[in-house]
């Protein structure tokens, strides 16, 4: 009887787990996805590098110079805002809108 009330216990907890990764799951794909454009300095002089998609545009910046090794600490990113202008942040951390 012991080892039938462990087996049951073990498929409750797998169903529960089961349905948290679910649950977890579909969080994660409500988010919305943004790209992110990656320029070296000034994205006004068009040094574009390249871009990354993320559901993180506010780390726009940070993503950018972790991603690409030429951007040396002095990538500037921007991504579509919500009413489609581009949104920069610098290296300095100072956003604006280009």
């Amino acid at each position: 009887m012991i080892g039938k009330s462990k087996s049951l216990l073990v498929l409750a907890l797998f169903m529960l787990i089961l349905n948290l990764c679910a649950v977890y799951g579909q969080a994660q794909t409500d988010e919305e996805q943004y790209i992110v454009f990656c320029y070296i300095g000034d994205p006004e002089r068009g040094d574009f590098v390249d871009s990354i998609d993320t559901f993180h545009p506010l780390q726009a910046t940070e993503l950018c110079n972790d991603a690409y090794i030429d951007c040396n600490g002095r990538c500037t990113g921007c991504y579509l805002g919500s009413e489609g202008e581009e949104v920069c942040t610098g290296p300095s951390g100072r956003r604006f809108v280009k």
